[in-house]
């Protein structure tokens, strides 16, 4: 069984324009060059925890776990330009505690509002838990901007 891109469409593992959006988006803070030697397959593997992370240890976020969340969410910002052909921005807050919300927005349209709670655990069983997820938020965020454009395009 073949998993499926955002947009519906089939692909194999790491053949998807999302997936490569994000092994894109984990390298871009990448100052020094680390990660190039990374297939997207290691760095979007970064994202795949089998076993449940007890998040209740109330252990500090840091900050390797808090770029894998913006890079997450960054990536289904640039798929959702790619697929609308508007532009998206994504503004990220989370405490140090692991409690926060990221919103996607175009212009004066919020397509995704979601709260984040123990970030410390961010992460997705599987490969297909995560193309799901991507593929719930991004048909809703492009639903919403569809049906609202003019708000996106208002000055």
């Amino acid at each position: 069984m073949r998993a499926e891109e955002p947009s519906g469409q089939p692909f194999g593992p790491f053949e998807g324009a999302f997936l490569k959006d994000l092994a894109s988006q984990l390298r871009a803070n990448d100052l020094y060059g680390t990660l190039d030697a990374k297939s997207d397959e290691e760095l979007v593997g970064g994202l795949i925890n089998p076993k449940k992370v007890d998040a209740s240890s109330c252990s500090p976020l840091d900050s390797a776990t808090l770029e894998k969340i913006r890079a997450f969410y960054r990536a289904i910002a640039v798929s959702l330009e790619r697929d609308t052909g508007g532009f998206f921005q994504m503004v990220l807050e989370v405490s140090s505690e692991g409690f926060g919300r990221v919103v996607i927005y175009a212009g004066r349209l919020v397509v995704l509002d979601k709260t984040l709670r123990d970030a410390q655990a961010f992460g997705f069983s599987s490969l297909e838990k995560l193309l799901c997820d991507v593929r719930v938020a991004t048909s809703k965020a492009k639903a919403t901007f569809e049906r609202f454009k003019e708000v996106a395009s208002a000055p």
